[in-house]
């Protein structure tokens, strides 16, 4: 099977757009979806840039910040949801720090506090 087609991706995520291309189709993505991711990618790269920051840089918040920039200009991958490939390569390569898990308070969670 083919990769994905080139897809430009500059800045300080270029470095790992191949390996993330390969990454997405060897987990079964069709070429077209990869090829969407890395477009999202890119987006996020010259994000990076214009914010001047690094990678290390996306936290939650630098995540959502992004997030809001891109709702105001596409109409498509435009979630957290959408990021999670991305991120979860990038975390597993130690490149993006790994988020702090919330706190899920339930009801079952509480109880055993107060015990």
């Amino acid at each position: 099977m083919r990769g994905p087609s080139v897809v430009r991706v500059e800045g300080p995520l270029a470095l790992y757009a191949s390996g993330f291309g390969a990454h997405l189709v060897g987990q079964g993505y069709a070429l077209s979806s990869a090829e969407d991711q890395l477009r999202l990618m890119a987006h996020l790269s010259r994000w990076l840039v214009e914010q001047c920051r690094e990678p290390a840089a996306l936290t939650p918040g630098a995540v959502e910040a992004f997030l809001c920039a891109r709702r105001a200009g596409y109409v498509r991958l435009r979630s957290g949801r959408a990021l999670v490939p991305l991120l979860g390569y990038l975390q597993e390569l130690g490149v993006v720090p790994e988020p702090d898990l919330p706190v899920v308070e339930t009801a079952v969670g509480r109880l055993l506090a107060d015990y």
